[in-house]
């Protein structure tokens, strides 16, 4: 929670990483606040209020999980707009004339991301950037698992972080 808050004002790209993490680890413990203060909230080295705040965070987080059917799969309605506004955000910046050097950075990644969208199966409902977003947690999840990424796509998911830590640098000075 308090990592969420950091990551919410200074980068929206790696906020929304932090929360599907967040799903995901709610989801492996079952939905169950008894594991998840065992395995999360007992490992933050912090006071007794602050680990109350943490504990009222995730029993939040879940009952949002249990209400909009997310038990199984799927991200929170909220993180899904997130994506949203900043795709909206990253439109607009490909429309305005003055972001020549932003228009740079997404032609140069938009080959690799044609190729993961190809890959990955993803129609035309998936917008660029939750594609960038996707590809990134997606292969963060095959490194954790031990399996093997090529060269070519932990290039290209490096090259999707920076564009998108670009995207958020702009997102939060707008």
């Amino acid at each position: 929670m308090l990592i969420s808050k950091k990551l919410k004002q200074t980068s929206v790209a790696n906020y929304i990483l932090y929360m599907w993490h967040q799903e995901d680890i709610i989801r492996a413990l079952q939905l169950d606040m008894a594991k998840v203060e065992a395995n999360v909230i007992s490992r933050y080295e912090c006071d007794e209020n602050t680990k109350a705040e943490i504990k009222a965070w995730y029993e939040n987080l879940i009952a949002m999980m249990r209400n909009e059917n997310k038990e199984q799969g799927g991200h929170l309605d909220f993180l899904n707009a997130e994506i949203e506004s900043l795709n909206s955000f990253h439109n607009q910046l490909l429309q305005t004339p003055d972001q020549m050097q932003y228009n740079a950075q997404f032609f140069k990644i938009l080959p690799a991301l044609k190729e993961f969208r190809a890959k990955n199966q993803s129609g035309a409902e998936v917008n660029d950037i939750e594609l960038c977003l996707t590809a990134i947690y997606e292969v963060s999840l095959m490194k954790m698992s031990g399996k093997d990424v090529t060269a070519e796509t932990e290039n290209a998911v490096k090259s999707f972080a920076e564009f998108l830590n670009i995207l958020s640098a702009k997102y939060a000075e707008d």
